[in-house]
């Protein structure tokens, strides 16, 4: 995610050849005590195993450098196993296992049934060591609500920088964090643990991630399922502005087209902009808890701020009919559920390894664009304060540093054969439904659903909506079946005022 030149530190962080030859030097998997950072919870008839993967930071220098990377295997019964396991790609680049513990036991049903669940912390994430952590982002997270656009901005471009040079400092490697690494991590992932075939699921930058080991490892794929799909050659920062607004703008439309909500929020799009304006001039104070320090805080309702609430609506596809319900109430002065969402955010930007995530980018997407390349013109207010210039500060975050740069052949689209079922959402703010298109035409076994009402990732972890997670779990137990999609194409209601 995501969440001076007009800019929202916190929702841009929140994110987004031939085959590779086979490992050369034998992984090594080592069990040991769970290295995730938090309890990792007992999920029924299954076992959980942990260890740690030994890989080099770069694998033409297998002499060189090496990471630990924690993992965390959730057994099937032996009795009904299956011989290809699933394995989860986390996405962000840079979210933490961690992250996943309250939701493991429906990412088990739905994306392996009767089958082995494989999790792991991708190379600089969480408790690999060593880590891109950034503790002084961290540090200054929560604060930077507080501060103006410019000056939040500036703060986490320093932090970013100091745990850059830290890093280098101490012999890290900051180009070796990428798709390219990662990718032959997956594979000598799947070899240690003795896995011939394999599943994945990757969201958002998970799903660019599995494309890599689709193109570097095609022969070791059973199925994939991809979920906010992100291209390989798109520059996702510097579209950052125009794919949230016309997410934005398509949730307002619809809105509009509903008659139930028309009625209820009417002329949203214009209360929306005279809304904004009103809060670039008069921001009132929101006052909330630091979740780290436990600290008051006062959070100014300026017009980025609201449009990192707005975008936490836009990614979640259990939030989105709630969108028009929340800026008619904030526009009408009430603010009591503000305190919530500001802490929600907080506990958001706390699960992801932000140096890791800044690393993929400064490596694979700021040297493929230019800010002055982001188009920004007529873009909404809210919108605009969040995300213009995003590529920018990346690219103020990466200057002076070693980077990888990786040629320009690993941004081509990935020819496959291997059976892949793609999920969209119309309201995703970050990975566009044209995103997966461009994917699917060169995939000959993709099924693409999009989802009329979907924001970024279909998987449902709330319980409150199957239709995707019944499409995965039909697709992982027989890829080469077409999935029934029409479950789709019902939106979910949206949230309206009651009326007794």
């Amino acid at each position: 995610m995501q969440m001076k030149q007009k800019f929202s530190w916190f929702v841009t962080i929140l994110l987004f050849g031939s085959s590779a030859p086979a490992i050369k030097n034998t992984p090594t998997f080592t069990p040991t005590a769970c290295q995730f950072g938090t309890a990792m919870p007992a999920i029924g008839g299954r076992t959980l195993v942990c260890g740690v993967l030994d890989v080099p930071a770069h694998y033409a220098d297998p002499l060189g450098p090496h990471y630990a990377l924690p993992v965390g295997v959730y057994r099937a019964p032996a009795a009904s196993r299956m011989l290809d396991p699933t394995i989860i790609l986390n996405g962000g680049p840079g979210q933490r296992t961690a992250s996943l513990a309250p939701v493991l036991t429906t990412l088990a049903a739905v994306l392996a049934p009767h089958r082995d669940l494989i999790v792991f912390d991708q190379r600089g994430v969480g408790e690999v060591r060593p880590n891109l952590a950034c503790p002084e982002a961290v540090l200054h997270m929560s604060q930077n609500f507080t501060r103006t656009v410019n000056q939040g901005t500036e703060q986490l471009t320093q932090d970013i920088q100091a745990c850059f040079k830290r890093s280098q400092t101490q012999g890290v490697q900051l180009d070796s964090f990428n798709s390219q690494e990662s990718a032959d991590d997956v594979a000598a992932l799947a070899q240690a643990l003795g896995a011939t075939k394999i599943n994945l699921y990757g969201g958002s930058y998970g799903s660019r991630l599995a494309q890599e080991v689709m193109r570097r490892h095609p022969d070791l794929l059973r199925a994939i399922i991809l979920d906010g799909v992100v291209t390989t050659n798109v520059n996702y920062l510097q579209n950052r502005l125009s794919t949230a607004d016309a997410a934005l703008r398509a949730h307002l439309t619809y809105c509009k087209s509903d008659p139930a909500c028309n009625r209820a929020y009417p002329q949203l799009s214009e209360r929306l902009e005279a809304l904004a304006s009103r809060l670039d001039h008069h921001p009132p104070q929101i006052a909330v808890q630091d979740v780290k320090s436990n600290h008051p805080l006062q959070i100014p309702l300026n017009t980025a701020n609201f449009g990192n609430l707005l975008t936490l609506f836009l990614y979640s596809t259990a939030l989105t009919p709630s969108l028009p319900a929340f800026i008619d109430t904030v526009d009408k002065g009430h603010y009591e559920s503000l305190p919530g969402l500001f802490e929600v955010l907080q506990a958001l930007g706390a699960l992801n390894t932000l140096g890791m995530q800044f690393a993929v980018g400064c490596n694979e997407v700021v040297p493929y664009g230019q800010p002055k390349d982001q188009v920004s013109t007529g873009a909404t207010r809210v919108m605009t304060a969040v995300f213009d210039k995003a590529l920018g500060m990346y690219s103020a975050a990466c200057v002076g540093f070693t980077w990888a740069r990786l040629p320009a052949t690993l941004r081509q689209p990935v020819d496959s054969n291997v059976p892949t079922l793609m999920l969209s959402g119309l309201f995703d703010p970050v990975t566009p439904p044209a995103y997966a298109r461009e994917v699917a035409a060169h995939l000959s076994q993709a099924q693409l659903v999009e989802f009329v009402d979907g924001a970024h990732g279909q998987l449902d972890l709330s319980g409150s909506h199957a239709c995707a997670n019944d499409l995965m779990t039909s697709f992982i137990t027989d890829p080469l079946t077409r999935v029934k999609p029409d479950c789709a194409s019902i939106p979910r209601p949206f949230t309206l005022p009651y009326s007794p």
